[in-house]
Protein backbone atom coordinates (compact mmCIF):
# COMPACT_ATOMS: atom_id res chain seq x y z
CA UNK A 1 0.00 0.00 0.00
CA UNK A 2 2.79 2.65 1.18
CA UNK A 3 4.89 1.76 -2.14
CA UNK A 4 1.76 2.16 -4.67
CA UNK A 5 1.28 5.73 -2.70
CA UNK A 6 4.33 6.34 -2.79
CA UNK A 7 4.62 5.30 -6.69
CA UNK A 8 1.25 7.50 -7.14
CA UNK A 9 2.95 10.74 -5.60
CA UNK A 10 5.83 10.27 -7.73
CA UNK A 11 4.13 10.22 -11.05
CA UNK A 12 1.65 13.08 -10.02
CA UNK A 13 4.72 14.73 -9.47
CA UNK A 14 6.03 14.08 -12.67
CA UNK A 15 2.74 15.54 -14.35
CA UNK A 16 3.35 18.43 -12.48
CA UNK A 17 7.11 18.80 -13.55
CA UNK A 18 6.38 18.26 -16.81
CA UNK A 19 3.36 21.19 -16.73
CA UNK A 20 5.67 23.55 -15.63
CA UNK A 21 8.61 22.66 -18.16
CA UNK A 22 6.23 23.36 -20.83
CA UNK A 23 4.24 26.27 -19.26
CA UNK A 24 7.28 28.25 -18.50
CA UNK A 25 8.73 28.77 -21.71
CA UNK A 26 5.66 29.85 -23.21
CA UNK A 27 5.33 32.31 -20.03
CA UNK A 28 8.89 33.87 -20.72
CA UNK A 29 8.25 34.03 -23.91
CA UNK A 30 5.32 35.98 -23.17
CA UNK A 31 6.95 38.30 -20.69
CA UNK A 32 10.43 38.75 -23.52
CA UNK A 33 7.39 39.86 -26.03
CA UNK A 34 6.06 42.14 -24.07
CA UNK A 35 9.40 44.49 -22.98
CA UNK A 36 10.31 44.09 -26.71
CA UNK A 37 6.88 45.70 -27.40
CA UNK A 38 7.37 47.94 -25.01
CA UNK A 39 11.04 49.10 -26.46
CA UNK A 40 9.32 49.42 -30.07
CA UNK A 41 6.30 51.80 -28.42
CA UNK A 42 8.98 54.11 -26.57
CA UNK A 43 11.08 54.45 -29.86
CA UNK A 44 8.15 54.94 -31.73
CA UNK A 45 6.77 57.74 -29.53
CA UNK A 46 7.56 61.72 -30.36
CA UNK A 47 7.45 64.49 -33.09
CA UNK A 48 8.58 63.50 -36.71
CA UNK A 49 8.99 65.65 -39.74
CA UNK A 50 7.90 63.75 -42.90
CA UNK A 51 10.78 63.34 -44.97
CA UNK A 52 9.91 61.28 -47.43
CA UNK A 53 6.35 60.39 -49.02
CA UNK A 54 6.55 57.79 -52.32
CA UNK A 55 3.92 56.00 -54.29
CA UNK A 56 5.16 53.11 -56.14
CA UNK A 57 8.52 54.74 -55.49
CA UNK A 58 7.57 57.90 -56.90
CA UNK A 59 8.23 61.06 -55.09
CA UNK A 60 5.21 62.65 -54.23
CA UNK A 61 5.63 65.00 -51.53
CA UNK A 62 3.97 67.83 -53.68
CA UNK A 63 0.46 66.66 -53.79
CA UNK A 64 1.29 65.10 -50.51
CA UNK A 65 1.90 68.72 -48.91
CA UNK A 66 -1.22 69.78 -50.87
CA UNK A 67 -3.13 68.38 -48.35
CA UNK A 68 -1.11 67.46 -45.09
CA UNK A 69 1.32 69.00 -43.25
CA UNK A 70 4.72 67.20 -42.33
CA UNK A 71 4.53 67.35 -39.17
CA UNK A 72 4.07 63.96 -37.60
CA UNK A 73 3.23 63.26 -33.82
CA UNK A 74 2.88 59.88 -32.00
CA UNK A 75 1.80 59.33 -28.43
CA UNK A 76 0.39 57.65 -25.69
CA UNK A 77 -3.03 58.83 -23.64
CA UNK A 78 -1.99 57.95 -20.27
CA UNK A 79 -6.09 58.54 -19.46
CA UNK A 80 -6.97 55.30 -21.74
CA UNK A 81 -3.75 53.93 -22.36
CA UNK A 82 -4.46 54.27 -26.29
CA UNK A 83 -1.90 55.35 -28.75
CA UNK A 84 -2.67 58.45 -30.87
CA UNK A 85 -0.92 59.69 -34.15
CA UNK A 86 -1.58 63.66 -34.96
CA UNK A 87 -0.89 64.80 -38.19
CA UNK A 88 -0.70 68.81 -38.47
CA UNK A 89 -2.12 70.30 -41.42
CA UNK A 90 -0.06 73.01 -41.84
CA UNK A 91 0.01 72.97 -45.93
CA UNK A 92 -0.03 76.17 -48.12
CA UNK A 93 -3.94 75.50 -47.99
CA UNK A 94 -4.60 75.35 -44.66
CA UNK A 95 -2.60 76.62 -42.07
CA UNK A 96 -4.92 75.16 -39.06
CA UNK A 97 -6.00 71.84 -38.58
CA UNK A 98 -5.02 68.52 -38.03
CA UNK A 99 -6.11 65.06 -38.43
CA UNK A 100 -5.70 62.06 -35.86
CA UNK A 101 -5.60 58.77 -35.77
CA UNK A 102 -5.32 55.93 -32.92
CA UNK A 103 -2.82 53.29 -33.59
CA UNK A 104 -1.65 49.72 -32.42
CA UNK A 105 1.54 47.69 -32.60
CA UNK A 106 1.36 44.19 -32.81
CA UNK A 107 4.31 41.79 -31.91
CA UNK A 108 5.25 41.84 -35.79
CA UNK A 109 6.09 45.87 -35.97
CA UNK A 110 3.28 45.96 -37.75
CA UNK A 111 1.34 49.38 -37.51
CA UNK A 112 -2.34 49.26 -37.51
CA UNK A 113 -3.43 53.54 -37.82
CA UNK A 114 -7.75 53.94 -37.89
CA UNK A 115 -8.29 57.72 -38.08
CA UNK A 116 -11.12 58.77 -35.99
CA UNK A 117 -11.69 62.50 -36.42
CA UNK A 118 -14.28 62.65 -38.31
CA UNK A 119 -14.77 66.30 -38.07
CA UNK A 120 -11.49 67.42 -40.20
CA UNK A 121 -12.22 66.46 -43.85
CA UNK A 122 -9.52 66.02 -45.79
CA UNK A 123 -6.37 63.67 -45.87
CA UNK A 124 -4.54 62.13 -49.32
CA UNK A 125 -4.69 58.41 -48.91
CA UNK A 126 -3.84 56.57 -47.23
CA UNK A 127 -4.13 59.00 -44.60
CA UNK A 128 -8.04 59.93 -45.05
CA UNK A 129 -10.94 58.78 -43.11
CA UNK A 130 -12.82 54.77 -42.68
CA UNK A 131 -9.69 52.94 -43.76
CA UNK A 132 -7.11 51.04 -41.61
CA UNK A 133 -3.93 50.44 -42.63
CA UNK A 134 -1.29 48.16 -41.73
CA UNK A 135 2.32 49.42 -41.76
CA UNK A 136 5.56 47.52 -41.61
CA UNK A 137 8.04 49.19 -39.97
CA UNK A 138 11.35 49.20 -42.18
CA UNK A 139 13.65 50.91 -39.52
CA UNK A 140 12.91 52.41 -36.32
CA UNK A 141 16.23 54.29 -35.23
CA UNK A 142 17.15 56.95 -32.35
CA UNK A 143 16.08 59.38 -34.81
CA UNK A 144 14.35 57.78 -37.99
CA UNK A 145 11.19 55.74 -38.01
CA UNK A 146 10.44 54.34 -42.23
CA UNK A 147 7.23 53.18 -42.59
CA UNK A 148 5.43 51.29 -45.38
CA UNK A 149 1.58 50.05 -46.58
CA UNK A 150 0.16 48.59 -49.75
CA UNK A 151 -3.33 50.01 -50.08
CA UNK A 152 -6.04 49.70 -52.86
CA UNK A 153 -2.83 47.83 -55.21
CA UNK A 154 -0.56 51.11 -54.57
CA UNK A 155 3.02 50.80 -52.45
CA UNK A 156 3.09 53.64 -49.99
CA UNK A 157 6.40 54.37 -48.11
CA UNK A 158 7.01 57.21 -45.50
CA UNK A 159 10.42 58.24 -44.15
CA UNK A 160 10.00 60.49 -41.15
CA UNK A 161 12.99 62.29 -38.82
CA UNK A 162 12.18 62.46 -35.18
CA UNK A 163 12.76 66.63 -34.40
Amino acid sequence: MGIALLSLSLSKFEISMKKIIFILPVVLIMIIGCKKTNKTLEKIYGYYTLKTFNVDGVDSLAPYDTKLGRKFWFYNDKNDNSNHLVIYKTTLEDTTGEISFFWTLNDNNIIEIQKYNYTEPGGILPFISSIVTHWDIGKLEDNELDMSTVYNGKNYLVDLVKN
